[in-house]
């Protein structure tokens, strides 16, 4: 198994790592130079977890919502020199203005241990961008990751992202954590002098982000002057001669020699995703002069699979109760996480829309993918101003995303409102009755009731409804349970208040099944009946209602309770 180098140090400058890892002449570990990194983490890298063996599963950049996990790695240099003071490894949210931090490990490591800490996914993760810091010895590296959610088409509910992120979605919580031993000598034949060049990986094929590493070797030769070649575009040049110490002490010995590359600094240099470094070397000096390498090894540059880092800070809080004329100052930047995360693009362009609204500013700043420093890595912050406008809907967001050449924009949404917010749960429990097709009950489902009261006394609002159980039926109502029943469905809300009293009805727009359940006809289907509550104390509200089709019936008792004004002044 490999170590690793890793893909970011903060405050430092990325050079040549020599350490040591499984080799691939008949499993020998190569001799290295003590390390010349410039502290004992040599890097980290996000994954989906780590199987039995200690290898890596699925390293990626970007997740799914519903992954089970994430596991950071962090690699600990085999050359450091360690005092007791822990690895900390911390968990970070980036959000619209701020930064949550989420949980911590703290663990004791040797020099070579690769270090993992793992966030478990709680129920559905909310999406966005995630930052995570490993400490050791007054050193500091970070990485970012990504966590997407799916795009939904529900018809009448803007910003779906940020809709799905509030149904439940929750940012990582604390798993297991623990550290891998440095891999163990193991034996290997060898006989006459090889010299070999070959890419490195990282902890099982992890392309690095920002630089192309290469192992340089010498196996049974003596010490030599070894000249490496290379190209991204044209002929294979001379590039650099490195000296490698005397292999051939035993019929197994090999010394190694780990190389950074800069893609931008080789002849023809390019760094657009796809591009392919070719190399080559040879040995100038000793009895071994003239050999070569048995023919050139190619690497392509690494695909970007994770959008840009994008941070907005504005002059109003989010949430907050605004009147029209309200000017809304916002301060974007973004920048691609390279250092910090995979191959990069460059930033296309910025785009803020205000929902409803539309389009309130637009930066372009690249149309088509630039190779090395002409690629657009970071966008200064600059200032957008949105002004609330005379008619403004109750509730409106300010939504900002950034786009590279390769991925769905990076999006950071805030909203704000112009009348009272009020929020509210509603739990229903629904029976049905379908004759001699049998019964079905205590189908029960928990909505979240987000309303806007304008000065009018109208009501606008969402309803995001969760499964709790399903129905237990009987008879061939029993089938309900097998065709994959929702779990999750939104609601337009529309109604009135009258100071004490709302009357509201829910309107589906969404539900994540064909199987929609009872509680579709007694609370959001139609629309449904009529809600009718005071905002002191809870209220049962019991309702039968004919389900279309066969002259069944469905019954529910919607009780609904914690009603209070987020924003009342």
């Amino acid at each position: 198994m490999n170590t690793h180098t890793g893909y970011v140090r903060v405050g430092a400058t990325t050079i040549v790592c020599l350490f040591i890892l499984a080799c691939s002449f008949g499993g020998l570990i190569p001799s290295f130079s003590s390390s010349a990194t410039e502290g004992p983490i040599i890097g980290m890298f996000p994954a989906s977890s780590l199987n039995e063996q200690g290898q890596v599963v699925d390293p990626r950049f970007t997740f799914d919502s519903t992954a089970p996990q994430i596991t950071v790695i962090a690699q600990v240099d085999p050359a450091s020199q360690l005092t007791d003071a822990p690895l900390t490894i911390t968990w970070f949210q980036e959000t619209f203005e701020d930064e949550q931090e989420l949980f911590k490990h703290d663990l004791q490591v040797s020099a070579g241990e690769v270090a993992y800490s793992i966030g478990t996914n709680p129920a559905t993760l909310a999406a966005g961008l995630y930052r995570v810091t490993a400490s050791l010895e007054g050193q500091t590296w970070e990485m970012y990751f990504n966590v997407a959610v799916p795009q939904l088409e529900i018809p009448g509910l803007e910003n779906q992202a940020a809709l799905e992120q509030g149904a439940g979605g929750q940012p990582p919580v604390q798993g297991d954590s623990g550290t891998i031993p440095m891999p163990s000598q193991a034996q290997g034949g060898g006989g006459g002098c090889i010299i070999e060049v070959r890419p490195e990986r990282d902890l099982f094929m992890v392309p690095h982000a920002d630089k192309v590493r290469i192992i340089l070797s010498l196996a049974g030769c003596d010490a030599a002057d070894v000249e490496l070649h290379a190209r991204v575009y044209g002929p294979l040049l001379p590039y650099q001669t490195y000296h490698l110490a005397a292999s051939n002490t035993s019929p197994d010995a090999f010394v190694g020699q780990y190389i950074t590359l800069d893609p931008c600094a080789l002849p023809g240099g390019s760094d657009i995703q796809g591009d392919t470094v070719v190399l080559t070397a040879k040995v100038l000096t000793g009895s071994n002069a003239g050999l070569s390498t048995n023919g050139q090894i190619s690497i392509t540059l690494g695909l970007d699979d994770m959008p840009p880092i994008l941070h907005v800070n504005s002059d109003i809080s989010r949430g907050s109760k605004l009147k029209p004329g309200k000017k809304i100052t916002l301060t974007i930047k973004a920048r691609e996480p390279q250092p910090g995360g995979p191959w990069q693009t460059g930033i296309r362009n910025i785009k803020v829309e205000a929902i409803p609204g539309g389009l309130v500013d637009e930066e372009t700043f690249q149309f088509e993918p630039q190779k090395c420093d002409a690629k657009v890595k970071e966008v200064k912050p600059y200032k957008v101003t949105y002004v609330v406008p005379k008619k403004p809907p109750l509730k409106f967001e300010l939504c900002v995303s950034a786009y590279d050449h390769a991925n769905e924009p990076t999006r950071e949404c805030g909203t704000f409102y112009v009348g009272d917010r009020w929020k509210a749960i509603l739990d229903t429990r629904t029976t049905g009755n379908y004759g001699i097709g049998g019964t079905c009950s205590d189908e029960t489902w928990k909505t979240t009731l987000d309303l806007v009261v304008g000065e009018d006394g109208k009501v606008e609002g969402t309803a995001i409804s969760n499964l709790v159980s399903q129905p237990q039926c009987a008879g061939e109502a029993q089938q309900m349970l097998s065709d994959g029943m929702a779990t999750l469905a939104y609601s337009n809300v529309k109604g009135s208040f009258d100071g004490e009293t709302f009357k509201i009805r829910l309107e589906q727009s969404f539900i994540d099944s064909d199987t929609p359940g009872l509680v579709n006809y007694t609370l959001m289907v139609g629309p449904g009946p009529e809600l009718t509550f005071k905002i002191i104390g809870s209220t049962d509200i019991p309702v039968t209602i004919p389900v279309p089709g066969g002259g069944a019936t469905a019954s529910a008792t919607h009780r609904i309770y914690n009603v209070q004004c987020v924003n009342c002044e």
